[in-house]
């Protein structure tokens, strides 16, 4: 028996007596995928079984996007050279597509250069997928409204008091991304007992929480007239007076106290600011998202193409706002954060030696009172440090070393408050 063949016989062996795990029956799952050749074919028994355990699977909640498209591809093998693919296998795809599981796996069979189904059941499969996605993002969307409306229609005391509790529900009673979350406090400050990093998350939790509550009723609350009742600004003769030179100006921050209320703030002293985002998966939610930040000065650009726009808003001296604190893959720069080896994005660097614009490190902090208790809707905006590329000083000379200097005065911010620091990020990747 070849390989092929049995590779499947082997997992289904092992799926009918239970003698090994599921991971089990999809490694061999797996190399059956992999040890399959377009002339070689399944019988019709082997490929029956592997739609029953696509089924299955899907149904129990155990089948991921990728086993699915391996199961797709084995029971498929023996019309491998046939533009389409056996009638089972096709009925399966639809019947998980109109379930709303199978619009993902569409596109993952498509990037996986499997084979294609028939051109009418092609556009069937792409239509009902099409119609159930937007019929679930607007959902998603009519949702976030209401929630959105409900959160404006709270006062500030139950705002916060709804948001202490919902801290206290994740990160005790249902703990999201707990690991995550010890391993970052662990590498930031190993120091910590576990009893007081767990404190460190809820109060985290907590800030985050408070944040998305300030951003819904910032706009209702806080305008030209009385600005300065939520927000004091400190050090913040030096920023100004770069935005009224003929000069661009790079802002920097990090997912760092309120940051989303930084470009909230100038807008409201008439300081538009271009920030670079990925747009949100959900089309209505986008919309929403951005219309909601563009009513208060704060322009987005998106992430994918988005470079020749921020480089015209550089050369017609604007400001363009980063947040500089997450993983930048296998080419970003590697600086120290907290002293561990962390790929940051080089860009700002790049910029700012290109258009000779000074890089600013702001940060957002949320006010707390005498008892360290946040105090929502009042903030103080820290402009921290400016570097001038027209006048580095001899230890900041090129690239590596500015993204080093804007990643340790973050960091040196963090380290004064850092229940105001968004952990959730996988930020070291070793």
């Amino acid at each position: 028996m070849n390989v092929s063949i049995h590779a499947p016989v082997k997992a289904r062996h092992y799926t009918e007596t239970n003698s090994r795990t599921q991971n089990r029956t999809c490694g061999c799952l797996k190399r059956a995928v992999n040890a399959a050749k377009p002339t070689e074919q399944l019988d019709d028994e082997v490929a029956a079984f592997f739609i029953a355990q696509a089924r299955e699977m899907t149904d129990d909640g155990v089948l991921t996007i990728k086993q699915a498209a391996d199961y797709w591809k084995i029971a498929d093998s023996k019309n491998l050279q046939s533009d389409c693919p056996n009638e089972p296998v096709l009925e399966f795809l639809l019947q998980y597509t109109v379930a709303g599981t199978g619009d993902r796996l569409c596109q993952r069979l498509v990037l996986q250069g499997l084979p294609s189904p028939a051109s009418a059941i092609s556009n069937r499969i792409h239509c009902r997928s099409g119609m159930f996605r937007k019929i679930g993002d607007y959902l998603v969307y009519l949702l976030v409204r209401v929630l959105f409306c409900v959160v404006q229609s709270l006062s500030l005391e139950a705002g916060q008091s709804f948001a202490q509790g919902l801290a206290f529900f994740f990160s005790w009673i249902l703990p999201i991304r707990r690991r995550l979350l010890h391993e970052n406090l662990q590498i930031a400050f190993p120091k910590l007992t576990d009893e007081q990093r767990q404190v460190l998350i809820r109060t985290m939790w907590e800030h985050l929480l408070l944040m998305g509550i300030e951003v819904a009723i910032a706009r209702r609350k806080i305008r030209d007239y009385n600005w300065t009742d939520h927000i004091r600004l400190i050090n913040a003769e030096p920023l100004l007076s770069l935005l009224h030179q003929d000069r661009p100006v790079i802002l920097v921050t990090g997912h760092f106290g309120n940051f989303e209320i930084g470009g909230f703030s100038l807008g409201v002293l008439t300081y538009p600011s271009h920030a670079i985002a990925r747009p949100l998966d959900n089309p209505y939610l986008n919309r929403f998202v951005k219309e909601f930040r563009e009513s208060t000065g704060q322009f987005l650009i998106d992430k994918i193409g988005g470079t020749p726009e921020a480089i015209h808003v550089l050369e017609q001296n604007g400001l363009m706002a980063f947040l500089v604190d997450q993983w930048a893959g296998r080419k970003g720069c590697m600086v120290k954060f907290f002293d561990q080896p962390a790929s940051t994005f080089k860009a700002i660097a790049v910029l700012s030696l290109q258009f000779n614009a000074p890089i600013v490190v702001c940060h957002p902090l949320r006010q707390q009172n005498g008892t360290d208790q946040f105090q929502p809707l009042h903030f103080d905006m820290h402009i921290t440090e400016i570097l001038d590329p027209l006048h580095l000083p001899p230890d900041i000379q090129n690239v590596k070393e500015i993204t080093q200097w804007f990643t340790h005065v973050l960091e040196s911010g963090i380290r004064q408050c850092p229940e105001q620091y968004w952990w959730l990020h996988r930020r070291w990747r070793f």
